[in-house]
């Protein structure tokens, strides 16, 4: 396995010089291997979203870049992002015989993979997924805002498919008959519940509606497929409207349409220490589930809060009991 993440250089901003990590287990997650830098330079190198190709092993790895001067919103100093050209997107791999020890130098897609007049933008951050359903299985998909990116050559060349807008960050799952599944979040600051579209790639997509069993406090989510037979899709985010520090994690059982199955993972720090915001999820070797998530060792956003990521590791029992 490989968890990924920003290694924010100077303070725990979203700007900045920021590089991408990883680090890799081989043991089921009960143990880490050193930090191996994936990309460094200065500027903002933020978002990691992989996805693997079964058929050749190759990982492949989007980020999106800014000059570290620049920002979303323009605070402390920076200037704000307006200009379509401003915001990148990039993509690296790691062979199978690499297996993520080693990764080529990110290369410049953003022409083929984001519309031209686009001025903020996001990949991920999280995972993508491969089709395995269809007349389109083997296709990769990214999901980045308002859009799929995507590959139907093993990686050789990307495009993308353009969604309604509405959201931010995406997460993306295949249901069994082959139709994809976006569970997004909301743009605005009041957005406080998942939303969700269903579609294809080629084909139309749903615009997308709030998921009132799936409140949320304007944060990242992640979903992920774990059974077929029996179905079992699952979702984990702070299942609150008030704090990022109310991680649920849930099973649906019907293609995502219900959640009817969910549990708290519990909190495992004292005082300030809090366990709670973007995560990350994965089918680990030995059929569990993995999660990564943030932790952050003091409740403030101030530059000296010290902010780590813990991976959790559960199985389905554990939910439903």
């Amino acid at each position: 396995m490989i968890a990924f993440c920003e290694g924010r250089v100077n303070n725990n901003r979203d700007y900045g010089n920021i590089n991408l990590i990883c680090r890799r287990s081989t043991t089921d997650g009960t143990g880490w291997g050193p930090e191996i830098l994936v990309k460094s330079s200065a500027g903002t190198w933020g978002n990691p979203t992989a996805v693997v190709n079964q058929s050749d092993g190759k990982i492949w790895l989007f980020m999106s870049y800014n000059d570290a001067g620049l920002s979303q919103t323009g605070e402390n100093g920076t200037t704000k992002i307006t200009q379509p050209g401003q915001r990148k997107t990039f993509v690296c791999y790691s062979t199978f015989e690499q297996d993520g020890n080693e990764w080529s130098e990110p290369v410049n897609v953003t022409a083929a993979v984001k519309p031209a007049n686009m001025v903020w933008d996001a990949v991920g951050p999280g995972i993508g997924i491969q089709k395995r359903f269809g007349s389109t299985a083997g296709r990769l998909i990214i999901p980045a805002i308002n859009r799929n990116i995507y590959s139907d050559d093993n990686g050789s060349t990307w495009q993308y498919n353009a969604m309604p807008g509405g959201t931010s960050e995406g997460t993306i799952v295949e249901r069994l008959t082959g139709v994809l599944m976006r569970n997004d979040r909301g743009v605005g600051s009041t957005e406080l519940y998942r939303y969700k579209s269903v579609g294809g790639i080629g084909t139309s997509w749903d615009t997308f509606e709030k998921v009132t069993a799936l409140p949320d406090p304007h944060c990242e989510g992640s979903i992920l497929r774990y059974t077929d037979s029996p179905s079992r899709i699952l979702f984990l985010n702070s299942a609150s409207q008030t704090t990022r520090t109310a991680m649920r994690i849930r099973i649906s059982t019907d293609e995502g349409v219900t959640w009817p199955v969910s549990k708290a993972i519990p909190q495992n720090g004292t005082g300030n220490a809090k366990l709670g915001g973007y995560s990350s999820l994965v089918k680990t070797p030995d059929n569990m589930i993995g999660a990564l998530i943030e932790f952050n060792e003091n409740t403030s956003d101030s530059d000296n809060s010290h902010r780590s990521i813990y991976f959790h590791k559960f199985n389905l029992a554990w939910i439903s009991q």
